[in-house]
Protein backbone atom coordinates (compact mmCIF):
# COMPACT_ATOMS: atom_id res chain seq x y z
CA UNK A 1 0.00 0.00 0.00
CA UNK A 2 2.77 2.47 0.89
CA UNK A 3 4.44 2.01 -2.50
CA UNK A 4 1.14 2.96 -4.14
CA UNK A 5 0.42 6.00 -1.96
CA UNK A 6 3.76 7.57 -1.06
CA UNK A 7 7.15 8.38 -2.52
CA UNK A 8 10.24 10.37 -1.66
CA UNK A 9 9.80 14.11 -2.34
CA UNK A 10 11.51 15.66 -5.34
CA UNK A 11 14.13 18.37 -4.88
CA UNK A 12 11.58 20.80 -6.31
CA UNK A 13 8.40 21.57 -4.35
CA UNK A 14 5.44 19.88 -6.01
CA UNK A 15 1.73 19.30 -5.32
CA UNK A 16 1.23 16.41 -2.91
CA UNK A 17 4.33 17.15 -0.83
CA UNK A 18 3.78 16.27 2.82
CA UNK A 19 5.20 18.80 5.27
CA UNK A 20 5.77 18.81 9.03
CA UNK A 21 4.54 21.26 11.68
CA UNK A 22 1.88 22.96 9.61
CA UNK A 23 0.06 25.85 11.34
CA UNK A 24 -3.68 25.23 11.05
CA UNK A 25 -6.32 27.84 11.91
CA UNK A 26 -9.60 26.92 13.58
CA UNK A 27 -12.96 28.54 12.89
CA UNK A 28 -13.15 32.11 14.19
CA UNK A 29 -15.23 32.38 17.39
CA UNK A 30 -17.06 35.39 18.77
CA UNK A 31 -15.97 38.07 19.30
CA UNK A 32 -14.03 38.80 16.11
CA UNK A 33 -10.68 40.15 17.27
CA UNK A 34 -8.09 42.02 15.23
CA UNK A 35 -4.80 43.64 16.16
CA UNK A 36 -3.48 46.98 15.03
CA UNK A 37 -0.64 46.14 12.61
CA UNK A 38 1.46 48.94 14.10
CA UNK A 39 3.24 47.87 17.27
CA UNK A 40 3.90 50.37 20.05
CA UNK A 41 6.33 50.09 22.91
CA UNK A 42 5.67 50.52 26.60
CA UNK A 43 8.42 50.08 29.15
CA UNK A 44 10.55 48.37 26.55
CA UNK A 45 7.86 45.86 25.52
CA UNK A 46 5.91 45.85 22.28
CA UNK A 47 2.13 45.76 22.36
CA UNK A 48 -0.73 46.21 19.91
CA UNK A 49 -4.19 47.67 20.29
CA UNK A 50 -6.86 44.94 20.02
CA UNK A 51 -10.14 45.70 18.25
CA UNK A 52 -13.45 43.84 18.60
CA UNK A 53 -13.90 43.27 22.34
CA UNK A 54 -17.00 41.67 23.80
CA UNK A 55 -18.41 45.12 24.58
CA UNK A 56 -18.79 45.81 20.86
CA UNK A 57 -15.82 48.15 20.46
CA UNK A 58 -15.98 49.30 16.82
CA UNK A 59 -13.29 48.62 14.26
CA UNK A 60 -11.56 51.68 12.80
CA UNK A 61 -13.33 52.84 9.60
CA UNK A 62 -10.39 51.89 7.33
CA UNK A 63 -10.38 48.37 8.74
CA UNK A 64 -14.18 48.02 8.58
CA UNK A 65 -14.17 49.10 4.89
CA UNK A 66 -11.35 46.75 3.95
CA UNK A 67 -8.87 49.54 3.21
CA UNK A 68 -6.36 48.58 5.92
CA UNK A 69 -4.97 45.19 6.79
CA UNK A 70 -4.97 43.96 10.35
CA UNK A 71 -3.82 40.83 12.14
CA UNK A 72 -6.82 38.67 13.05
CA UNK A 73 -6.49 36.71 16.26
CA UNK A 74 -7.32 33.16 15.24
CA UNK A 75 -7.21 30.00 17.39
CA UNK A 76 -4.93 27.39 15.90
CA UNK A 77 -2.47 24.57 16.45
CA UNK A 78 0.59 23.07 14.81
CA UNK A 79 -0.50 19.86 13.11
CA UNK A 80 2.17 17.18 12.84
CA UNK A 81 1.68 16.90 9.07
CA UNK A 82 -0.06 18.60 6.17
CA UNK A 83 -0.28 18.07 2.41
CA UNK A 84 0.35 20.72 -0.24
CA UNK A 85 -2.65 20.96 -2.59
CA UNK A 86 -1.61 24.06 -4.57
CA UNK A 87 -1.26 23.40 -8.31
CA UNK A 88 2.22 23.29 -9.83
CA UNK A 89 1.88 26.44 -11.95
CA UNK A 90 0.79 28.42 -8.88
CA UNK A 91 3.76 27.06 -6.94
CA UNK A 92 6.10 28.29 -9.66
CA UNK A 93 4.56 31.72 -10.23
CA UNK A 94 2.78 32.58 -6.96
CA UNK A 95 3.75 33.36 -3.39
CA UNK A 96 0.98 31.47 -1.61
CA UNK A 97 0.67 27.78 -0.76
CA UNK A 98 -2.51 25.95 0.31
CA UNK A 99 -1.94 23.17 2.84
CA UNK A 100 -4.57 20.74 4.15
CA UNK A 101 -3.92 19.17 7.57
CA UNK A 102 -3.31 15.43 7.97
CA UNK A 103 -4.90 14.26 11.22
CA UNK A 104 -4.98 10.88 13.02
CA UNK A 105 -7.99 8.70 12.22
CA UNK A 106 -8.24 7.96 15.93
CA UNK A 107 -9.63 11.48 16.42
CA UNK A 108 -12.87 10.35 14.77
CA UNK A 109 -15.18 9.42 17.64
CA UNK A 110 -18.60 7.86 17.93
CA UNK A 111 -21.88 9.70 18.36
CA UNK A 112 -25.53 8.80 18.72
CA UNK A 113 -26.04 5.22 17.58
CA UNK A 114 -22.75 5.13 15.67
CA UNK A 115 -19.52 3.89 17.20
CA UNK A 116 -16.07 5.31 16.58
CA UNK A 117 -15.36 2.27 14.40
CA UNK A 118 -18.47 3.03 12.31
CA UNK A 119 -17.43 6.62 11.71
CA UNK A 120 -13.81 5.71 11.02
CA UNK A 121 -14.95 3.10 8.50
CA UNK A 122 -17.01 5.79 6.77
CA UNK A 123 -13.85 7.87 6.31
CA UNK A 124 -11.87 4.88 5.01
CA UNK A 125 -14.66 3.99 2.56
CA UNK A 126 -14.86 7.56 1.25
CA UNK A 127 -18.32 8.26 2.66
CA UNK A 128 -17.27 11.44 4.51
CA UNK A 129 -16.99 14.20 1.91
CA UNK A 130 -14.88 16.52 4.07
CA UNK A 131 -12.29 13.92 5.07
CA UNK A 132 -9.97 11.89 2.83
CA UNK A 133 -8.39 8.71 4.20
CA UNK A 134 -4.62 8.15 4.13
CA UNK A 135 -3.09 4.79 5.13
CA UNK A 136 -0.22 4.56 7.65
CA UNK A 137 3.28 5.17 6.34
CA UNK A 138 6.88 4.46 7.22
CA UNK A 139 10.02 5.53 5.42
CA UNK A 140 13.74 5.60 6.05
CA UNK A 141 13.22 8.21 8.79
CA UNK A 142 11.01 5.84 10.74
CA UNK A 143 7.29 5.68 11.28
CA UNK A 144 5.64 8.94 10.26
CA UNK A 145 1.94 8.48 10.97
CA UNK A 146 -0.78 5.92 11.60
CA UNK A 147 -4.08 5.69 9.72
CA UNK A 148 -4.98 9.32 9.06
CA UNK A 149 -7.18 11.63 7.05
CA UNK A 150 -6.82 14.88 5.13
CA UNK A 151 -9.20 17.45 6.60
CA UNK A 152 -10.55 19.77 3.88
CA UNK A 153 -12.39 21.88 6.47
CA UNK A 154 -9.24 23.63 7.68
CA UNK A 155 -7.13 24.37 4.61
CA UNK A 156 -4.62 27.10 5.46
CA UNK A 157 -2.84 29.52 3.11
CA UNK A 158 0.86 30.14 3.78
CA UNK A 159 3.33 32.45 2.10
CA UNK A 160 6.11 30.71 0.23
CA UNK A 161 8.82 31.95 2.60
CA UNK A 162 7.03 30.35 5.56
CA UNK A 163 6.23 27.18 3.62
CA UNK A 164 9.88 26.82 2.62
CA UNK A 165 10.89 26.54 6.28
CA UNK A 166 8.79 23.36 6.67
CA UNK A 167 10.45 19.95 6.29
CA UNK A 168 9.18 17.77 3.42
CA UNK A 169 9.84 14.17 4.53
CA UNK A 170 7.44 12.54 2.09
CA UNK A 171 5.20 13.08 -0.94
CA UNK A 172 2.07 11.52 -2.35
CA UNK A 173 2.34 9.38 -5.47
CA UNK A 174 0.65 10.58 -8.64
CA UNK A 175 -2.44 8.32 -8.18
CA UNK A 176 -2.75 9.34 -4.52
CA UNK A 177 -2.57 13.04 -5.41
CA UNK A 178 -5.22 12.63 -8.10
CA UNK A 179 -7.35 10.87 -5.51
CA UNK A 180 -6.92 13.87 -3.19
CA UNK A 181 -8.00 16.29 -5.94
CA UNK A 182 -11.05 14.19 -6.76
CA UNK A 183 -12.02 14.15 -3.09
CA UNK A 184 -11.59 17.92 -3.02
CA UNK A 185 -14.02 18.22 -5.95
CA UNK A 186 -16.48 15.97 -4.10
CA UNK A 187 -16.08 18.08 -0.95
CA UNK A 188 -16.76 21.37 -2.76
CA UNK A 189 -19.56 20.22 -5.07
CA UNK A 190 -21.19 17.49 -2.99
CA UNK A 191 -21.07 15.14 -5.98
CA UNK A 192 -18.73 12.25 -6.70
CA UNK A 193 -16.80 12.10 -9.97
CA UNK A 194 -17.50 8.69 -11.60
CA UNK A 195 -14.75 6.78 -13.38
CA UNK A 196 -16.82 6.52 -16.57
CA UNK A 197 -19.89 8.07 -18.09
CA UNK A 198 -21.82 7.94 -21.35
CA UNK A 199 -22.01 10.70 -23.90
CA UNK A 200 -25.60 12.04 -23.97
CA UNK A 201 -25.45 12.36 -27.77
CA UNK A 202 -23.82 9.14 -29.00
CA UNK A 203 -23.96 6.97 -25.83
CA UNK A 204 -20.29 6.08 -26.17
CA UNK A 205 -18.30 5.52 -22.98
CA UNK A 206 -16.29 8.54 -21.76
CA UNK A 207 -13.39 7.76 -19.42
CA UNK A 208 -13.82 10.72 -17.09
CA UNK A 209 -11.00 9.96 -14.65
CA UNK A 210 -8.46 9.69 -17.44
CA UNK A 211 -9.44 13.14 -18.69
CA UNK A 212 -9.43 14.56 -15.17
CA UNK A 213 -5.97 13.09 -14.58
CA UNK A 214 -4.58 15.04 -17.54
CA UNK A 215 -6.22 18.25 -16.31
CA UNK A 216 -5.38 18.05 -12.61
CA UNK A 217 -1.83 16.77 -12.70
CA UNK A 218 0.78 18.64 -14.76
CA UNK A 219 3.69 16.88 -16.49
CA UNK A 220 6.86 16.53 -14.37
CA UNK A 221 8.55 19.51 -16.06
CA UNK A 222 5.60 21.90 -15.77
Amino acid sequence: MEAEWYKAPDAKVRPGDIVQFTPIYRALPLPLLAANPSASTKKGKKYREIWGYEDGAPFPPKVAKGNQESAFLVPGILESYGVLITRGCDIDSGRVRQVAPIRPLSLIKGGGSRTAEDNQAAVIDGRHMSLHYLPPVQNALGKLFEDSFVDFRFVVTLRDDLFNTLARPLALSRPALLDIYLSWVTHTTGKEVPAEGRCPNCASVVHLLEDVDQILYPPPDY
